[in-house]
């Protein structure tokens, strides 16, 4: 997301004048305090599930407790105006806790929350303040004032980092009637800590560290400090402050700001990421980005360990990076960005000093699952077996965290209870020695066993179930079941597979074939010897093994457009990766031609009226949700179909798209295309009768409202990157709008899928006229040349999208505006987390050129 902008560097300190409201209270009409609320707190007692550690456990000691964590509470943010702001930061100190809040994208808004505490750590919100020009980004208490870190947007300042201060009372009531607002430099104030009867401030970038008195405000001494993100201070007279960009720890005096020591970390190096730091037994434990988390011995800058970042299903690698971690007793949190929160136990408590002759082990118990999922967290603090979570928009969650001793299970044994015992040839009634593991008793044998204790194993080769063995020589004599794929009394022979894919079941004494795991394209039934029915399918046709049904048609023979390769993705009409605040797909509709994947576990699919659609829905979930619907509506019988839990295939998709989008971002643009509008498209002719990829960057004229022809020879490709800035880096800026007929029209021997695209948001309207043939004119079946699906009819107008399209939504937030009238003539393929193709929306599957 683009920085919130403010380039002048603030370069000196407000007199206690109304001018710079240093001194006297601020204007209420942007400061709203409220007391007594009716807090938006709910108590529950949901257990919060531990997960498995997504990467190797490389600790080498048994951790003997284990862990019971329950969300006891959650508060939900406050709003301004009707903008729910995000949860940044918590600060804990005794019975009471700051949260912090601010707003994403360059608006700002803020507050501070302050609760106070029962002993079970049940909140209750004493007071609040509200900021319709300010983001607060941390806080922290100093001789009854409350310091906010924050970056500010209203008038006043020539830099938006500023330190505030408010009154707090013991019950913790905030008040005005001391109120500072003290001028810093740089974008944003990222931390703040009380320490030496001094308030220390860091701002990122281009500020530092600065101290400031809690009774006056005043700016006492500043220490310019590179991307300065977090303060902590030891209580030892010296404050510890990460940098990044690339990561550093500094450790400074507290009484003048004099650089005591610095150190280099390989981490923290995302620009206006957070990365904190805490203190414990003189060793700074460090959230340090892509890099993981670090701890370091303060005293030397001794780098003593480095715990890697997890390794989650669905979640890219780049999406996980260490920007919080929070320490006690044994334990560590860590916020691990889109991977959320990971636990972990050290071999002994935080607060241990450094001895490099003991070795302090780290095991990952796992990642915390809540019953309403918390993808990430701004900020967390574990203090006291609870666990507070600033969580941006779900604002503040409390888990407490309870341990108990770990006993060992059936069927393992040793100290740590981590050795299993031998089980092999043993059926029930297993019992082994606590001590050394040394078998004891067996009260059965498994089959193609014998022996007392059932440690011999019968060797009959290709056996699957029963091996017969002499009970005192363990020599072969039978086999009850052979391996699949085998017979013969011994198993020795092999089946014949015919038309199976994989491997073919035979009657054991005849040699008959008698099931397949799977047939051949083309092929079902129980032996794969019937063929499937052609039906409408322009393609190879996969149909059920057991009744025959079509399952999916194999439309294209390539995913490549030119020097794009799309893998898989141009098989499908569209393929949806994310859509997790909604992906709905309404009636009133000309319909659909074309197979759609869609990763249901993600999205949240919804559905309204009537929605004609030839084709088969995969997705990687148990169910289809609404989307059923459009599976059973009868007009839609023997031309609409539904794969669950196509785990893999979903897999591949998401994969190809991800590789889709490298691959366009790499390509260098065209000589002469590197910005143009595309009304300046029209008439482009590339007929040479040579196979040229013109790459295109399109930077203006995003709405279309008419015809845009462009003619090349058969093997040509077109790949168009519509954004704004001509910079993929930053996402893809501006909406591409097709309304009124208006079209790419492929001309000369190009087809619709001699086009890709690449674009962040779209959209479309009504209106005009259908391109003229062969420019496919309605959801037709052999990729829009064959015979209308049922209960369609053809295009009269509209948006028409030709080609692939790869779009991500709209840069601020990933979502895509209502789709009404689009038309899509090829595919598209997204990243966007919220869509709706509504009243008009249609589309037909088409292939890459060459194939139509």
């Amino acid at each position: 997301m683009p920085r919130k902008q403010c380039r002048l560097v603030f370069a000196f300190v407000c007199a206690l004048a109304p001018a710079c409201s240093s001194g006297a209270p601020e204007r209420r009409d942007r400061v709203i305090l409220e007391d007594d609320l009716v807090t938006p707190v709910r108590e529950t007692d949901e257990p919060v599930e531990i997960a498995q550690p997504g990467s190797p456990n490389a600790a080498t000691f048994f951790p003997e407790l284990e862990y019971v964590l329950t969300l006891v509470a959650e508060v939900a943010p406050p709003e301004i105006d009707g903008v729910e702001l995000h949860a940044t930061s918590v600060t804990f100190e005794e019975q009471r806790a700051f949260v912090t809040y601010n707003v994403a994208g360059e608006q700002q808004m803020g507050g501070i929350d302050v609760f106070t505490f029962s002993e079970d750590r049940r909140p209750r919100l004493a007071s609040r303040a509200t900021f319709d020009d300010t983001d607060v980004a941390a806080a922290s208490s100093i001789g009854g004032r409350l310091w906010l870190a924050t970056a500010t947007g209203g008038p006043g300042f020539t830099s938006p980092a500023v330190l505030e201060g408010l009154s707090i009372s013991p019950e913790g009531k905030l008040g005005l009637d001391f109120h500072v607002r003290t001028p810093l430099s740089s974008y944003a104030a990222t931390s703040a800590v009380g320490a030496q009867g001094r308030v220390f401030v860091a701002t990122g970038n281009t500020g530092g560290v600065f101290m400031v008195d809690p009774q006056t405000g005043e700016r006492l001494a500043q220490r310019p400090l590179d991307d300065a993100r977090w303060i902590a201070s030891p209580g030892d007279g010296t404050l510890v402050v990460v940098q990044g960009t690339p990561g550093r720890l500094t450790i400074l005096d507290a009484q003048d700001l004099a650089v005591r020591s610095s150190y280099a970390f390989d981490g923290a190096q995302l620009p206006e990421a957070k990365s904190t730091v805490e203190i414990a037994g003189n060793k700074a434990y460090v959230a340090g980005g892509p890099g993981g988390t670090f701890v370091f011995d303060l005293a030397t800058g001794e780098q003593i360990a480095r715990i890697p970042l997890p390794v989650v299903p669905y979640v890219k690698q780049a999406d996980i990076v260490s920007n919080a971690v929070s320490v006690d007793g044994s334990l560590m949190f860590i916020s691990n960005g889109s991977a959320g929160l990971t636990m972990v136990q050290l071999s002994a408590p935080v607060s241990a000093p450094h001895d490099p002759a003991s070795v302090i082990d780290y095991a990952s118990v796992g990642r915390l699952v809540f019953t309403v999922g918390v993808a990430s967290a701004n900020h967390i603090v574990y203090r006291d077996g609870f666990l507070f979570i600033a969580t941006g928009r779900g604002g503040l969650k409390i888990v407490r965290v309870d341990s108990r001793p770990r006993e060992c299970d059936p069927g393992f044994w040793g100290p740590t209870c981590s050795d299993p015992c031998a089980a092999a040839g043993c059926a029930a009634g297993l019992l082994c020695d606590k001590a050394s593991g040394a078998r004891v008793a067996c009260e059965t044998c498994s089959a193609g066993y014998y022996g007392a204790l059932c440690e011999g194993v019968c060797q009959v080769e290709g056996c699957a179930l029963g091996a017969v063995c002499d009970q005192a020589s363990g020599l072969a004599t039978g086999c009850a079941a052979c391996e699949v794929g085998r017979w013969g009394p011994t198993c020795e022979q092999l089946c014949d597979p015919g038309q199976c894919v994989g491997v073919a079941s035979c009657d054991q004494v005849t040699g008959a074939r008698t099931a397949c795991d799977g047939c051949s394209p083309g092929y079902h039934g129980p032996t794969c010897d019937a063929t499937c029915a052609q039906g409408t399918c322009d393609g190879t046709v996969v149909c059920d093994q057991q009744s025959g049904s079509t399952l999916e048609c194999k439309r294209c023979l390539t995913g490549r457009v030119g020097s794009v390769d799309l893998g898989a993705l141009p098989n499908y009409l569209f393929f949806f990766a994310e859509a997790e605040d909604e992906a709905k797909w309404q009636g009133i509709s000309k319909g659909y031609a074309g197979d759609v994947a869609i990763d249901g576990i993600l999205a949240e699919e919804k559905t309204s009226g009537k929605v004609p659609f030839a084709g088969t829905i995969f997705t990687n979930d148990s169910t289809l949700s609404d989307w059923q619907d459009i599976v059973d509506e009868d007009m839609n019988a023997g031309q609409a179909f539904a794969r669950l839990t196509e785990i893999a295939r979903l897999e591949g998709l998401r994969a190809a798209l991800l590789d889709a989008f490298d691959q366009v971002d790499a390509l260098a643009a065209t000589e002469g295309f590197a910005s143009r509008s595309v009304a300046s498209l029209h008439g482009l002719d590339t007929r040479n009768g040579q196979a040229d990829t013109t790459v295109i960057n399109v930077t203006s004229g995003f709405s279309i409202s008419s015809t845009i022809e462009i003619a090349g020879d058969a093997d040509d490709a077109f790949v168009l990157r519509w954004d704004e800035d001509a910079n993929p880096t930053n996402g893809y800026q501006g909406s591409v709008k097709f309304m009124s007929g208006g079209a790419i029209v492929p001309k000369g021997d190009l087809t619709p899928g001699s086009f890709v695209h690449v674009a962040g948001d779209i959209s479309a309207a009504g209106g005009g006229s259908t391109p003229p043939a062969p420019y496919p004119a309605g959801p037709r079946l052999d990729r829009g040349m064959g015979p209308l699906v049922a209960g369609g009819s053809d295009f009269d107008g509209g948006g028409f999208f030709t080609g692939f399209w790869l779009t991500t939504g709209r840069p601020k937030d990933g979502q895509t505006g209502s789709l009404s009238h689009a038309i899509f003539v090829g595919g598209w393929y997204s990243l966007t987390n919220k869509f709706s193709m509504s009243g008009g929306a249609s589309g037909v599957h088409v292939c890459p050129a060459g194939e139509d």
